[in-house]
């Protein structure tokens, strides 16, 4: 695979062949707040997390085949992926005890990563595009932040929902948060209160 090229569409996964990797992600989502917020008159910019459940451990491993299979530029690994993950993996737990895990990728493996960030990107893809053109996504791995209006930031956690159902994949509900970029002394709008209740998800302001 070539080295320094990113192979997601649009730099949304910054953890993969991305120079600067996590450290850019950081300041893309720093700079938007910085700049979103402080056109006077505009609609407040807010930010989303959202967390996987146990995540690299119950990816399913015929979907990821299937995203990974679908691209040519992953033949040269297509052996080495089936090599590893037709069959089902001896994992040593914490009790040590051993079970036989088919589905998800074994941490520590040198495609491990890769693997996962590729197998979600689709769904990270769909809850873009959910918010409209001004939503931006930045990843790195199962970590996804978006940036959007409240109106487009619902239609993002609506549509990942959805899509981490059809995906066989669960979001950590009290581990997603929406970040309101302003401190205490303005207050966050009721209607942002609102839609973290009716998700079950968590607020933090001040970014």
């Amino acid at each position: 695979l070539p080295d320094g090229k990113s192979m997601f569409p649009n730099n949304i996964q910054l953890a993969i062949r991305v120079p600067g990797g996590s450290q850019t992600a950081v300041h893309r989502i720093q700079t938007v707040f910085e700049t979103a917020n402080d056109k006077t008159g505009e609609e407040r910019v807010y930010g989303l997390s959202v967390d996987f459940k146990n995540a690299f451990n119950e990816r399913n491993r015929t979907r990821i085949a299937e995203i990974i299979f679908g691209k040519e530029e992953y033949m040269p690994v297509w052996r080495l992926f089936d090599f590893i993950y037709k069959a089902p993996t001896r994992v040593i737990c914490d009790n040590g005890k051993t079970v036989m895990a088919c589905n998800g990728v074994l941490q520590g493996e040198t495609l491990a990563m890769e693997l996962f960030s590729q197998s979600v990107e689709p769904i990270y893809l769909e809850a873009r595009n959910a918010g409209g053109p001004s939503t931006i996504a930045t990843a790195a791995a199962d970590d996804v932040f978006f940036q959007a209006t409240l109106g487009d930031i619902e239609a993002v956690l609506s549509t990942m929902i959805d899509a981490c159902k059809r995906e066989g994949v669960e979001l950590t509900r009290t581990k997603c948060y929406l970040f309101d970029p302003y401190d205490d002394s303005q207050p966050t709008p009721e209607d942002a209160v609102k839609l973290t209740k009716k998700y079950g998800i968590d607020m933090k302001k001040g970014c």
